[in-house]
């Protein structure tokens, strides 16, 4: 059985030899691209998030991209220090899923807070985690949706963001795998319609399995948004094909 990945290089490590192990034939085409903004205005914009009294990340891509642009994800830096040098309160880190927590504590993060994988969840555990009046800085894509800014803003939350990174998408050349891993909302549209009605999708999570079936597909939702989560996926979807084919 044939199954298509799509999530861009550098993440799901491990996912496609985990499914080969298992005896799928693994086709990979990444469908979606992100490239980090390096210039100095945008260098500035996130430097600024470092006032901050929390810095959430939404994607590994969104830590890559902070990284390069050289500022700091620990206590003590010269961005973290007044004109004086007196060091001042480093923001808090949180992650919107356990992949872009791991990918922080890599690059040196200290995650204190890590959401359920989709902007809503991260929103609650935000809100729990900060009084009213709290600032909140947001590292993101140009493609990130409004979610997390808005519900954190209605709350009381003081929000700043600072677009670090663009999304570009390409799509799938050939047939359709029988199953296909979709990792994001972008990857979903970069397959678009007509290609979603000829596979049989998994989804790395609910945001992601929302714009699925707005685009007319069925879905089947990783329990934890993960190798180990969408492997099993896979393999629940490849036993219904199977089953449908006998």
């Amino acid at each position: 059985m044939r199954v298509g990945l799509t999530h861009s290089v550098g993440s799901l490590p491990g996912l496609d030899a985990r499914l080969q192990d298992l005896g799928f034939v693994v086709e990979w085409q990444p469908l979606v691209e992100t490239r980090s903004i390096l210039d100095e205005d945008t260098r500035r914009q996130a430097a600024a998030l470092l006032r901050s009294d929390w810095l959430v990340f939404p994607s590994r891509s969104a830590v890559r991209a902070w990284a390069e642009l050289g500022l700091p994800l620990v206590h003590g830096s010269p961005f973290t220090r007044d004109a004086a040098g007196v060091s001042e309160a480093f923001p808090r880190i949180a992650a919107v899923g356990d992949g872009t927590a791991a990918e922080l504590r890599i690059a040196g993060g200290r995650v204190e807070l890590v959401g359920g994988g989709d902007a809503e969840s991260t929103a609650r555990a935000v809100l729990s985690a900060t009084p009213p009046g709290a600032s909140v800085g947001l590292v993101q894509g140009d493609m990130a949706r409004p979610t997390l800014g808005l519900t954190l803003a209605a709350q009381g939350r003081r929000v700043s963001a600072a677009t670090v990174y663009r999304t570009r998408t390409r799509r799938w050349r050939g047939a359709p795998a029988d199953v296909t891993v979709l990792a994001s909302p972008s990857g979903a549209n970069a397959l678009g319609r007509g290609l979603l009605a000829r596979t049989r999708c998994v989804a790395v999570g609910r945001v992601t399995a929302a714009e699925v079936r707005r685009l007319g597909g069925d879905p089947v939702v990783a329990r934890s948004p993960d190798v180990a989560g969408l492997v099993a996926a896979v393999a629940v979807v490849a036993g219904e094909r199977t089953m449908e084919v006998t």
